[in-house]
């Protein structure tokens, strides 16, 4: 997961939108489900887990999970406000007729 990761922001760092960046980002957003997930179950169980590296009170592992959740979900953010090659630019403009005359 956490190379899936690394290779989606290099593609939104260079704002790079391919076959390979798009499946790169579906793979993504599977591991953010999958660990959203995860942290649920962690949670639902946290009696069991205390004083264990899952423990969701502090444990280290539970806490890296969280924050791999949280850079997954910056990402795909991220990743979602790129525009694929040949997407229209708008451009704002005036129709001719709104011009205001000079006086």
């Amino acid at each position: 997961t956490q190379s899936t990761w690394e290779l989606l922001n290099t593609f939104v760092s260079k704002e790079e939108k391919t076959e390979l960046s798009d499946s790169v980002f579906e793979s993504c957003k599977y591991h953010k489900t999958k660990i959203a997930s995860l942290i649920g179950d962690l949670e639902a169980n946290g009696a069991k887990l205390q004083n264990t590296d899952l423990d969701p009170q502090n444990g280290e592992r539970y806490l890296e999970l969280l924050q791999l959740n949280e850079d997954l979900n910056r990402s795909i953010q991220a990743y979602t406000g790129i525009k694929a090659p040949g997407s229209p630019t708008v451009v704002a403009s005036t129709p001719s007729g709104d011009v205001p005359a000079q006086a």
